[in-house]
């Protein structure tokens, strides 16, 4: 368990570092018109403030429709490599990227048994301020975490009510496993209830830089899933020839080309 927690630990503060790079991209002119949103949403639940990036696609200020969602999570590193590639597959999506907030926050929020919390978080105050505020529908939301980000959208996943799933779409990326905790809440979930009607897209790099990628953690949450021989779940499994630190964007990539284009 020790070991566990440290591994998370430092793979955290290696995401961080390397991605800390990162630039905002500017709204080309000559391009399409899209516009961006940067708000604050203060939690009750986590009592902590998250900086939230929004992207609304192009024709959004003309148009009445509402438009489909797709929640990323660290979005205070990833946020721009996301826009670049929602720019230039010109998907007509509402992206939120939510920010880790205080530094070292996503070691508690994104892991187990912060994630639960931070679940509540996510389908009691962001989603409502989201869809209040914004023309978002309500139908096919997505869930996209990289790294310690996977382990939160398999928590959501296996928190959802089976009734009502929060969200259409899980994406988890190249994430390590917390073996005892995630057992543990899979085994709760199937006790619940065999249905799970959503759509799980599983990612993982194949190569190592900074730290071995998560392939076999990944491979190894998809059995134990496909183990539970829940009904309605449809999983796509998926690997690249990259490190941990660049799987991120052929991620989603695929993500966005796979549900919305």
């Amino acid at each position: 368990m020790k070991k566990s927690n440290f591994i998370i630990k430092l793979i955290s503060l290696i995401f961080i570092s390397a991605l800390l790079t990162t630039c905002n991209k500017e709204i080309d002119e000559f391009g399409p018109s899209y516009s961006e949103d940067f708000r604050t949403i203060t939690s009750s639940v986590t009592n902590i403030d998250y900086p939230l990036s929004i992207y609304l696609p192009p024709g959004y200020e003309s148009s009445t429709i509402d438009y489909p969602v797709i929640y990323t999570l660290d979005g205070q590193v990833l946020y721009s490599t996301y826009l670049d590639i929602i720019t230039t597959l010109n998907t007509e999506v509402i992206m939120v990227s939510i920010h880790e907030g205080p530094a070292g926050r996503r070691n508690i929020d994104y892991v187990l048994p912060g994630s639960i919390t931070y679940f509540s978080f996510l389908i009691s105050e962001l989603i409502p301020f989201i869809e209040n505020n914004y023309r978002a529908s309500n139908i096919g939301r997505t869930l996209f975490g990289v790294s310690n980000g996977g382990i939160m959208v398999n928590t959501a996943l296996l928190s959802s009510s089976p009734e009502s799933p929060v969200f259409k779409n899980y994406v988890s990326v190249d994430s390590p496993l917390q073996f005892i905790e995630m057992t543990a809440l899979i085994d709760q979930r199937a006790e619940l209830s065999n249905q799970l009607n959503v759509n799980l897209i599983l990612t993982s790099a194949l190569l190592e830089d900074f730290i071995l990628p998560f392939d076999e953690d990944v491979s190894s949450f998809q059995l134990l899933i496909e183990e539970k021989d829940f009904q309605g779940l449809n999983i796509s499994r998926h690997s690249f020839e990259v490190g941990h630190f660049n799987v991120a964007r052929p991620s989603f990539e695929l993500a966005l080309q796979t549900l919305y284009n």
